[in-house]
């Protein structure tokens, strides 16, 4: 692309969306997670949002909710206090919600059950959301029922 060879990386990354260039997004976005993962995330929220509204495939909706989990979990490493929580919060959404989209995944249900345990980890007196509480009950069954 002419934007990219120029330099002009914003108007390069608004092309790719248009094309949809997912592999040249992806590229980017672990690119920019080394400096900025928060930056970084919300380029792939975008990603995520593009997929979607092409109708790809639940498989591929499901990775970019993934690569947000973990995009989430470093800019968590970057943060303190609550920000940090709300990292963490974020990644085990998106890590969860990776799993509903592809339940089958064992890389999905592994980061998601490892994310659970950071968020656990917090302190006593940020206890977990009614919300939360009940998508870790519906986890453990998945990874009961398929460990069985």
């Amino acid at each position: 692309m002419i934007p990219a060879s120029r330099g002009d990386r914003v108007l390069a990354i608004e092309y790719f969306f248009a094309a949809p260039d997912i592999a040249a997004l992806q590229h980017y976005v672990l690119g920019l997670a080394r400096s900025d993962p928060a930056r970084a995330y919300a380029v792939e929220r975008r990603v995520r949002d593009r997929l979607r509204s092409l109708q790809t495939h639940p498989d591929a909706v499901a990775e970019a909710c993934w690569t947000m989990g973990n995009l989430a979990e470093a800019a968590s490493a970057r943060a303190a206090g609550a920000q940090r929580v709300a990292w963490r919060r974020r990644a085990l959404g998106d890590d969860i919600a990776a799993v509903e989209l592809s339940p089958l995944s064992e890389k999905y249900l592994l980061a998601a059950s490892a994310q659970r345990e950071r968020v656990e980890r917090r302190s006593a007196d940020q206890r977990p959301t009614m919300r939360e509480r009940l998508r870790w009950a519906g986890m453990d069954s998945l990874r009961a029922s398929l460990l069985n």
